[in-house]
């Protein structure tokens, strides 16, 4: 799993499109829900950085839904991921899509 968290560094480094084509792949061979929450977290950053509103938020409801249905302790590299993380990169998807507004609303 190293090599994906290595890979999904690219959503910092400006390879939005990189890390999307990598997400995919480790969602289609990833079955633990809070794995998958994370993966669909990371997924949505990268949409969101390349202004795609649409496919980010359905990520984002991917990524807290397959967190609301965990029913397995996950994996050590992933045991981390809870709902103030959804929270924090959802606000910055919000942020890269220039959704979120001064006056602390979302519009969607």
């Amino acid at each position: 799993m190293s090599s994906l968290i290595w890979r999904t560094r690219t959503i910092w480094l400006g390879q939005a499109g990189t890390a999307i084509n990598v997400l995919d792949h480790a969602l289609s061979r990833t079955q633990d829900s809070t794995a998958r929450s994370l993966l669909h977290l990371r997924k949505a950053r990268a949409l969101a950085m390349n202004g795609d509103a649409r496919a980010c938020r359905r990520d984002l409801d991917a990524a807290e839904h397959a967190l609301n249905t965990a029913t397995t302790a996950p994996p050590a590299w992933c045991s981390w991921m809870s709902p103030a993380d959804l929270a924090v990169d959802s606000g910055r998807c919000f942020i890269d899509l220039y959704l979120a507004d001064p006056a602390g609303f979302v519009r969607i």
